[in-house]
């Protein structure tokens, strides 16, 4: 499975319809916000990294242009089927045993109307160690896994997701305490299900270490994300 598909491809899309809920007569001021954040996980037995880019606003999005703090420019895709949301995300080859590029990065974006904002977003550089579970116990009374992991320290928040064979993500969790580091996973239970597990049928289970922006709080964390790394393993439904 590629680095797409993370928390963004769920919440993104409803922060986009959230700042755009004015009524589609009234003319508003074209607003626009951004997001870089970097995804680190195990590839070969090396700690790689990839960099996401997002933009999104309250009327359609035109163009989006990204400025890298070594003068380089990228230019971002409409996503999500959602005109008012655009992003680039890396694709597997993408990622590199390299940090990315610490520093600003100036968003340029353009409405369908021509309205242009800037956003500047800064990335900084303070690694999240690699997660990983250190029980994952299938539990025939809840019909679902106890799962246990060590403290990532500087995390802030955690996501568990399950990913079928097809590399569709098939639940997610709710966000989990940084001080936390236990979670049941069952069908019934908290979290976002899009299909039920299949009993022996083979999974991927992943757990996300979350690092937020300084000046994010619980109104805007979900856009002011700076790092996520990422450990996962692999389950037969309803074995240990």
């Amino acid at each position: 499975m590629t680095g797409r598909n993370l928390f963004y491809a769920i919440t993104l899309l409803a922060v986009a319809i959230s700042i755009s809920s004015c009524n589609d007569n009234e003319q508003v001021i074209f607003e626009a916000d951004a997001d870089v954040y970097w995804l680190s996980k195990m590839n070969d037995g090396e700690i790689q990294h990839g960099i996401y880019y997002f933009a999104y606003g309250n009327n359609p999005i035109n163009t989006v242009t990204v400025t890298l703090p070594g003068g380089e420019e990228i230019d971002l895709d409409k996503s999500f089927n959602a005109a008012t949301t655009w992003a680039n995300e890396p694709d597997s080859v993408d990622f590199k045993g390299e940090f990315p590029e610490a520093g600003s990065y100036l968003f340029n974006v353009v409405s369908e109307s021509g309205e242009t904002v800037q956003v500047s977003e800064m990335l900084e550089i303070d690694s999240l160690e690699i997660p990983a579970f250190t029980q994952v116990e299938y539990n025939d009374t809840i019909l679902g896994y106890n799962l246990e992991w060590d403290d990532v320290e500087g995390a802030e928040a955690y996501l568990v997701k399950l990913i079928n064979e097809d590399g569709v993500i098939v639940y997610n969790s709710y966000a989990v305490n940084g001080d936390v580091n236990a979670y049941n996973i069952l069908q019934g239970g908290s979290g976002y299900w899009d299909e039920s597990p299949s009993a022996n049928e083979t999974y991927v289970l992943q757990i996300l270490a979350y690092l937020f922006d300084d000046d994010a709080d619980n109104s805007n964390y979900v856009y002011n994300v700076q790092q996520i790394s990422m450990g996962e393993t692999t389950i037969v439904w309803g074995e240990e």
